[in-house]
């Protein structure tokens, strides 16, 4: 299957486990975590995150574990599998598919795929040039904000954007952790009404 075909599917695939995710099991799965930092113990399981988080795992090792085990011996032949991972991140980034996107690069990360230095160097330059880009965007520093920004700029273009959703629950016990369930008047959380407001558009 060709990359941008494998990427529209996938991507249908992610939005549809995320379009399963409520308003209500974002706010659980931000309490829970919350909670399980600040206590230690491990959080509430929230079903539909739960295996949100088990397909996202399952792409990553997928493209980890093909290049090391499905791609027969020569270098050669990993490279040519390397080559189509690579644009398979680029299209996934090309449409708007973030959550894909992380899963694979992260995937492309693992420690064992460094150790096979000839597959790395028989990746074309255009190709490599490309992971590199991507990779930056993935890129922790600053809080994700190459990521950030680049969803920031998708929001205002009015362009489809499936979001990473550890980055989204993290931002989530962010809130919950600094701030009242409730104000003064009994009523919820502010920033908790404009994720709901944001949820149900």
């Amino acid at each position: 299957m060709e990359a941008r075909r494998l990427a529209a599917a996938m991507t249908w695939v992610d939005a549809r486990m995320f379009g399963a995710v409520s308003g209500a099991a974002l706010l659980r799965g931000a309490r829970a975590g919350a909670a399980a930092r600040a206590s230690g113990e491990r959080g509430v399981r929230v079903e539909a995150l739960v295996a949100l988080t088990a397909h996202w795992n399952a792409v990553s090792r997928w493209a980890a574990t093909a290049l090391l085990f499905g791609a027969g011996e020569g270098a050669r032949k990993r490279a040519k599998l390397l080559r189509f991972f690579v644009e398979l991140a680029g299209e996934l980034r090309a449409l708007g598919n973030w959550s894909g996107l992380f899963a694979v690069v992260v995937g492309l990360g693992c420690p064992a795929l460094a150790a096979l230095r000839e597959t790395w160097r028989l990746l074309p330059a255009r190709d490599a040039a490309l992971l590199r880009e991507l990779e930056e965007l993935c890129q922790p520093v600053a809080n994700f904000r190459p990521y950030r920004e680049a969803l920031a700029k998708a929001g205002d273009a009015g362009t489809f954007a499936l979001p990473y959703m550890a980055i989204v629950l993290k931002d989530l016990q962010a809130i919950e952790e600094g701030n009242p369930d409730k104000n003064a008047k009994g009523l919820k959380s502010i920033c908790f009404r404009i994720i709901f407001k944001r949820k149900k558009k």
